[in-house]
C-alpha cells in the first residue's frame, strides 16, 4: 500500500514539476497516518491514508441450535413359528414333516426424524476490522 502512496506522490510531483518552483517551496512529509506533499505556492496537497486491519478476538461460546436428528426405531425379538408340511407315503398315509425349525428374529421398528435442541460449542476466532488507522 505504501508503494501506491509513493507512486501517487511521484506522479503529483511530476505534474507540478513543469512549473518553476523556487527552493523551499516544496516539501514531502511522512507521518504515521499519512503521506503528503506540498508543492509550490498554492500548497497542493496529495495525501493518502492507510488503514491497518485490526484483529479482534471473539471468544468461543455455547450456542443452542435446533437440529433434525434421526431416531432409530425400537429393536425387539420376535419368535418365528416352525414350518410343518403334510407328506403322504406310497400307501396314502399322511405324516407331518418339519421343514424349518422355529427361531427368534430381531426386528427393528421404523425410525423417524425429530427436531431436537442441542447445545453446541462454537470455537473462538479472530475477526478482522478495517477501522483503525496508522
Amino acid at each position: 500500500m505504501l508503494s501506491r502512496s509513493l507512486l501517487a506522490l511521484a506522479l503529483a510531483a511530476a505534474a507540478f514539476s513543469s512549473a518553476p518552483v523556487e527552493a523551499g517551496e516544496w516539501s514531502l512529509d511522512f507521518s504515521s497516518s499519512s503521506v503528503s506533499a506540498n508543492i509550490g505556492r498554492r500548497g497542493h496537497r496529495v495525501s493518502t491514508r492507510r488503514y491497518a486491519p485490526r484483529k479482534v478476538w471473539v471468544a468461543g461460546c455455547y450456542v443452542n441450535e435446533n437440529r433434525r436428528t434421526w431416531v432409530a426405531g425400537a429393536q425387539r425379538r420376535v419368535y418365528v413359528q416352525p414350518v410343518y408340511r403334510t407328506r403322504y407315503d406310497s400307501c396314502g398315509r399322511s405324516s407331518r414333516v418339519l421343514i424349518s425349525d422355529g427361531y427368534y428374529e430381531v426386528v427393528r421398528d421404523r425410525g423417524y426424524y425429530e427436531n431436537r435442541r442441542v447445545r453446541v460449542w462454537r470455537a473462538g476466532f479472530w475477526r478482522v476490522t478495517r477501522r483503525s488507522h496508522y
